[in-house]
């Protein structure tokens, strides 16, 4: 999950920011309301496998999605003391965390993503590595780093986030904004301009480069 624009450059300031059944037909009621939608699936799968990582990490992941940020963290940790390696939960953990304004620990989380998959390259399993969460935890990063002023920091990882996938207008709009609120303007400008370039019909862009360019 990457953070994405808001509606206005104002807006974006705000970076941050899912018993045995006593007969057979009570029984398969039962199954079907637990397995009607993911939480509720992958909840039950980790109630009964709990020392399990992929049921744990799915019920976290299902909680993340809808929001239920403080929810998920428990199975995200159970399912990383199941499989410390297992890349996917760290990044769910971070999120879980980022949204509840555990910040340093979300800083955590997301540097670990980016351990295990720069290892997985450097290995013999580079295919196993995955650029999805490699980028989105460099994006994560930076709007932390944003978010707390550390402008430098989040720029690094804006541009690593770039160099991965450079066709993200989202976090291209990010770097916008850590270069505008550290007052590098021109490099600003220079980013919401490739963003008109990748999608010309991006008003938001197109807004606050016209903002930028007559202070």
């Amino acid at each position: 999950m990457v953070v994405n624009r808001s509606n206005s450059m104002a807006a974006a300031e705000v970076l941050l920011f899912l018993c045995l059944a006593m007969v057979l037909s009570f029984s398969t009621y039962s199954r079907n309301r637990a397995w009607s939608d993911g939480v509720s699936l992958w909840t039950d799968s980790a109630a009964k496998s709990p020392g399990q990582a992929r049921p744990n990490n799915n019920a976290g992941d299902a909680l993340v999605r809808e929001g239920r940020f403080a929810e998920a963290i428990p199975y995200l940790s159970r399912a990383l003391a199941a499989d410390p390696r297992y890349v996917e939960p760290h990044y769910n953990l971070g999120v879980a965390y980022m949204r509840t304004g555990r910040l340093d620990e979300a800083v955590s989380e997301f540097e670990e993503v980016i351990g295990i998959e720069e290892t997985l390259r450097a290995g013999h399993f580079g295919l196993a590595a995955s650029n999805r969460y490699l980028v989105m935890a460099h994006a994560n990063l930076g709007n932390i780093y944003n978010l707390k002023g550390l402008y430098d920091r989040a720029v690094d990882h804006y541009r690593e986030a770039l160099r991965l996938a450079p066709e993200q207008t989202s976090i291209r709009f990010n770097l916008a904004l850590a270069y505008r609120r550290a007052g590098m303007m021109d490099e600003a400008i220079k980013e919401l301009e490739e963003i008109l370039r990748l999608d010309p019909s991006d008003r938001e862009a197109r807004y606050n480069l016209f903002m930028l360019k007559r202070r």
